[in-house]
């Protein structure tokens, strides 16, 4: 699967991976929005200000959870960058 044949750019999707944003699957064929990116696009979206923007995201306040929760595999993974 191409990605631009989606309307991916490529050189965008290659500079949110550099900065650890998104991530591709082994096959190259899903992209996979990580915590750190889910953190970052919510702050935009809150910088930005657009109206309704706060009960948005209000309602998907499960995303928060999800952003803070840290998993045992988690743990394990920064224990073994260290």
């Amino acid at each position: 699967m191409d990605f631009l044949e989606h309307g991916f750019e490529f050189e965008i999707i290659n500079a949110l991976e550099a900065e650890g944003l998104l991530e591709l699957s082994s096959t190259k064929r899903t992209l996979i929005m990580n915590k750190k990116g889910m953190k970052a696009a919510r702050e935009v979206l809150q910088r930005i200000n657009i109206d309704g923007v706060e009960k948005q995201l209000k309602q998907r306040e499960y995303h928060e959870e999800y952003i803070n929760y840290t998993s045992p595999l988690d743990i394990m993974q920064e224990e073994e960058d260290e």
